[in-house]
C-alpha cells in the first residue's frame, strides 16, 4: 500500500527522523489530514554538528495526506539507527470516536457515591476457586472491599446480590463455594437478594427495595463483568437507573470465540465495560476514582 505525503516544515528527508505522529485531524473523501511530531535527527550518513548531540537536534515538521475516499491509517516512523531501512506500519488514525452517552447527551460523568445505591453482584468464592476462578479476581475483590467500606462510611443504600445454581453447582449458596466472600460478606441490615439470571433485576426485588430507598443512581461493581455485572448495568438503564460500573472491582475470564481461538480474560473486560460504557453506564477505572 502506497501513502501520499509531503514536509510542509522541515529541511532533511523524512527518513532521517524518529518519532510517534500524532494526528491533529482528520476526514473522509478528499479531505486533508494533517500531523505533526517532534523529531528527533537520526542521520546515519552525516555526524552532528561541532558542540550538537545527536539526540538534541529536534526539529518538528507537519505533513499532509490527500486523497479521495476513506482516509488510510498511517503513521511514518523513518529510519531506524540500527537497521538503515524507513518502516511504515498501519496505525488507526481513529483516536477519536463518539459513543451513544454522547450522543443523546448523557455524557460519562460518574455518580458520587455518597447520592447513589451500591450493588455488589455475585461477590462469591465461586470465582476466586475451580473451574470459574476469574482472571484478576483477587484485586478486585479487595477494590470491591474498599467500595463497600466507603460506602459505609457514607451511609448510602447497599445491596448484595448472589446468584443460586442449585445444590452441587459451582453457585450454590448453601455451599461455601457458593458463599458470599468474607472481605464483602453484609453486615447488619444491608440486603440481600438472590438471582436466577444475569440481570439481577429480572424476576427479583431489587427495583422495588431500590425505590424505597427512593435512589436513581446505582454503582456497580462485581462479577462477572461481560454478564452478570453488564447484564444488571443494561437491565437498570432500561429501568431508568443511571449506573456507574466501578472497573477495578469487576473480574472475568478468558472465552472461546465462534472460530474456537480463545479470547484472553483483558480483552473480554475491555470489550464488555467498552460495549456498556457506550450507553448504559459510566465507567470509572478504579475505586479511588470514586467521588464521596
Amino acid at each position: 500500500m502506497m501513502y501520499e505525503y509531503e514536509i510542509l516544515d522541515g529541511v532533511l528527508p523524512v527518513s532521517h527522523y524518529v518519532s510517534d505522529v500524532m494526528v491533529q485531524s482528520k476526514g473522509d473523501a478528499k479531505t486533508v489530514v494533517t500531523w505533526k511530531g517532534s523529531f528527533k535527527r537520526k542521520d546515519l550518513n552525516a555526524a552532528p554538528a561541532a558542540g550538537q548531540d545527536d539526540e538534541s537536534a529536534v526539529k518538528t515538521i507537519t505533513g499532509v495526506y490527500r486523497g479521495a475516499g476513506q482516509v488510510p491509517a498511517f503513521i511514518v516512523i523513518g529510519t531506524s539507527p540500527i537497521t538503515s531501512s524507513i518502516r511504515i506500519g498501519d496505525y488507526a488514525l481513529n483516536t477519536q470516536t463518539t459513543s451513544l452517552r454522547d450522543l443523546v447527551g448523557l455524557g460519562h460523568t460518574p455518580s458520587r457515591l455518597s447520592e447513589s445505591a451500591l450493588i455488589l453482584i455475585d461477590c462469591q468464592n465461586t470465582y476466586r476457586q475451580g473451574i470459574m476462578r476469574l482472571d484478576g479476581v483477587e484485586e478486585a475483590i479487595l477494590e470491591a472491599q474498599k467500595l463497600l467500606d466507603m460506602a459505609r462510611q457514607l451511609e448510602v443504600p447497599i445491596v448484595h446480590i448472589r446468584h443460586d445454581g442449585g445444590a452441587g453447582t459451582p453457585y450454590d449458596v448453601r455451599a461455601e463455594i457458593g458463599a458470599i466472600s468474607d472481605e464483602v460478606a453484609p453486615k447488619g441490615n444491608e440486603v440481600v437478594i438472590t438471582k436466577h439470571y444475569p440481570n439481577s433485576f429480572f424476576n427479583t426485588e431489587l427495583d422495588q427495595v431500590l425505590k424505597s430507598y427512593d435512589v436513581q443512581n446505582i454503582v456497580l461493581a462485581g462479577f462477572m463483568t461481560h454478564m452478570c455485572v453488564n447484564s444488571t448495568a443494561h437491565g437498570g438503564f432500561n429501568l431508568g437507573y443511571r449506573p456507574t460500573v466501578v472497573a477495578s472491582a469487576t473480574a472475568t475470564r478468558a472465552l472461546e470465540n465462534s472460530n474456537g481461538n480463545v479470547v484472553p480474560a483483558q480483552q473480554v473486560q475491555d470489550a464488555a465495560l467498552a460495549a456498556t460504557r457506550d450507553l448504559y453506564a459510566a465507567v470509572v477505572g478504579s475505586v479511588s476514582e470514586v467521588q464521596g
